[in-house]
């Protein structure tokens, strides 16, 4: 492929349109306003034992129990970029959830495990070394 390379920045005074992903690797976005915007939903599917969540394959995860599973956290932001993911768990028959020990739960302990379909937020800002975990809604239909 063929691209133009800036030394010196680009200043645009008028709207521009992409018509494909656009890779900050990284960097800083400075003072967007956001009008309209989604976020990307990494469907993992049906799981049973060891699942790792990726942060890097969207900061929407959903996944389906099919017995007890055991979380882990991959590739969170960099020490001092604050990151953070939503967590859907569909587990209509109560099948036990186990965290990662760097969690800080809200009020001090793992949610109870409850069947249905339940909702966890987390944030890290120390780059995954401790996360704090909170269950943002159980009993979703």
């Amino acid at each position: 492929g063929s691209g133009v390379t800036l030394n010196a920045g680009l200043h645009v005074t008028g709207g521009s349109t992409f018509g494909s992903a656009i890779n900050f690797q990284d960097n800083q976005l400075e003072r967007p306003k956001f009008k309209d915007y989604a976020e990307t939903v990494n469907a993992i599917g049906t799981i049973t034992g060891n699942t790792a969540i990726d942060f890097s394959a969207g900061n929407v995860q959903t996944v389906t129990g099919n017995g007890n599973c055991e979380f882990s956290f991959t590739n969170p932001p960099a020490t001092g970029t604050a990151g953070g993911f939503s967590l859907e768990v569909e587990n209509s028959s109560g099948y036990a959830l186990t965290w990662p020990s760097s969690i800080k739960w809200h009020g001090g302990s793992a949610p109870s495990v409850n069947s249905g379909k339940s909702v966890y937020a987390f944030i890290t800002t120390d780059g995954g070394t401790t996360y704090f975990g909170k269950l943002a809604g159980e009993g979703l239909a």
